[in-house]
């Protein structure tokens, strides 16, 4: 128990061992950056079906580079506090035998070399501090430049999962709509969306739940699909017969209720309209570069 204390003890107060511990961080350091970066481009566990593998493998790259980070940064301050220590001590002798050099000459050349050896070991480690140092700026960097990198693809990761979920309609949005449904003839809305596109679909279907819940329910025979020429519609179109329409007042109120609710949303005209009637049309989902 003793002889393993002594060890210890030695260790710790060993220039040398805090030196190697900084190498040993620095390979960590870099083991934990390319995990992350084996992670964030899906070079492993990639797919789908291995998200959560890849996810859980990217955590522990990033636990291990915060250890690496946090060894290297503690054998730093410890390196430069036994080196403070040596030179401390190597001062103190060489001021040591400076002051009994008048005793003897031998004394006097036995303190000048003991004072020059001291003075070369505190340059050496001076040096070895130095370079700590430098090491230290150069990992905090390269931190730096790991951190803004991750930050960026973070971002460029939540911008392509923005353009890639499906369109749903929140509480809130639906309670924002619930005034003008109830305000609305029944009867007057019919609503589709583009024939074959799922998403368009369960978008639709969103607004179907939201008329139910507001007491003002869309007739069956009223909701539908259909195929449209040309472009694909994007978004929600509020659709009448023509502009002279007496229901362009409610087709009016319906855009405003709407984008009150923060739905992208625009009016139009189509004479395969019924007269009378507000056709709600759910396009495709509007992409943003």
């Amino acid at each position: 128990m003793t002889s393993l204390i002594s060890l210890f003890s030695s260790l710790i107060s060993s220039l040398p061992f805090w030196e190697d511990a900084e190498y040993l961080a620095a390979a960590i350091v870099v083991c934990g950056a390319v995990g992350e970066f084996l992670t964030e481009f899906e070079y492993v566990f990639k797919g789908d079906d291995n998200e959560e593998s890849r996810h859980r493998f990217g955590k522990y790259a990033a636990l291990l580079l915060i250890i690496g980070l946090g060894i290297e940064l503690g054998a730093l301050v410890r390196t430069n506090q036994l080196s403070s220590s040596m030179l401390a001590n190597l001062y103190k002798e060489a001021s040591d035998a400076e002051e009994h050099s008048t005793i003897s000459d031998e004394r006097a050349k036995t303190a000048f070399d003991a004072a020059r050896a001291a003075q070369e070991r505190a340059d050496k480690a001076e040096e070895q501090a130095g370079s700590a140092i430098g090491r230290a700026a150069a990992n905090a960097r390269e931190a730096a430049r790991l951190n803004k990198v991750a930050q960026d693809e973070a971002l460029a990761r939540a911008k392509i999962e923005e353009q890639v979920a499906w369109r749903k309609l929140s509480s809130d949005q639906i309670e924002n709509l619930c005034p003008m449904i109830r305000s609305l003839p029944s009867g007057i809305v019919k609503i589709e969306n583009l024939l074959g596109d799922v998403e368009s679909q369960q978008y639709m279907e969103q607004f179907v739940f939201a008329f139910n819940e507001c007491g003002s329910p869309i007739k069956p025979e009223d909701i539908g699909s259909g195929v449209f020429t040309g472009s694909p519609p994007q978004g929600v179109l509020v659709v009448v017969e023509s502009p002279y329409d007496p229901i362009v007042k409610e087709a009016a109120a319906v855009l405003e209720g709407l984008k009150s609710a923060k739905i992208d949303a625009q009016g139009t005209s189509d004479t395969s309209v019924a007269p009378g009637k507000i056709e709600l049309v759910i396009g495709v989902k509007a992409y943003v570069k």
